[in-house]
């Protein structure tokens, strides 16, 4: 038994295998570490938050407050998917009043105008849970009209002076600007829009006259007339302004 210690203490493990024996330990821990990391990361949302000046179809502008949450979870390396839009402006006409908005993260909001004081907004769901959502239109828009609060309305409730987008697609030099936060310029959002001047969502058509035609039917879909609910509670929402980054609110 001396003889077996006293052999180990003459013969001491090479540096080599010693420190190969650590490394095998240590690549288990490091991959632990990454995937709890991406775990987080796919987890949590992210919420951007910025500012545009929008040019009303009467040439007015007003600043408008954009904000939309990314859902999660979602794929290592790849973008989360949009969960949520938010507008939020002050009624022009009413000084101090300001109203929200909060759409279907599928559906990208496309334009907003005010007729006789009433403010109304036009959005086109383009991805398939919002298309499902909103009863698969045709033409792909939907509508809102404000009156104490948010209302879905049809095609023929929808202004016929309100014509063309004036709040931008989600065209990628208009996502880098969003996601720096502060103000988009109309200069900027003039620019942007004039882009996709040629896409199919760039203006308000009426193929159908003032009909909608509707390729799906599902239970608890949002129907004209239906009252536009809040996605988040007061509260939720009060715990997600504190979460956010000032710099952007972004978590």
């Amino acid at each position: 038994m001396s003889q077996d210690i006293a052999s180990n203490k003459a013969n001491p493990e090479p540096p080599a295998a010693s420190a190969k024996r650590r490394t095998i330990w240590l690549i288990p821990l490091i991959a632990l570490v990454i995937i709890v990391m991406l775990g987080v990361q796919m987890c949590t949302p992210a919420t951007y938050r910025w500012k545009e000046e929008i040019q009303l179809h009467d040439g007015r502008l007003i600043v408008v407050e954009r904000s939309r949450v990314m859902s999660g979870p979602r794929e290592p390396f790849r973008s989360a998917t949009v969960g949520k839009w938010t507008l939020a402006f002050e009624h022009p006409d009413k000084p101090g009043k300001k109203i929200t908005l909060e759409v279907h993260g599928g559906a990208a909001p496309m334009l907003l105008g005010l007729v006789d004081g009433v403010p109304y907004v036009a959005i086109n769901p383009r991805r398939g849970d919002a298309q499902y959502f909103y009863n698969c239109p045709d033409p792909p828009y939907i509508f809102f009209r404000y009156d104490k609060e948010w209302k879905r309305i049809e095609l023929a409730e929808f202004p016929k002076e309100l014509v063309n987008r004036n709040l931008p697609s989600t065209y990628k030099e208009y996502r880098e600007l969003s996601e720096r936060g502060g103000l988009i310029t109309k200069d900027q959002i003039t620019k942007i829009i004039n882009r996709d001047k040629d896409q199919v969502d760039q203006k308000i058509v009426r193929p159908y006259g003032d009909k909608t035609q509707y390729d799906c039917n599902r239970p608890g879909a949002l129907h004209a007339g239906g009252v536009v609910q809040p996605t988040v509670s007061s509260k939720e929402q009060a715990a997600d302004e504190q979460k956010s980054n000032p710099s952007n609110g972004r978590k």
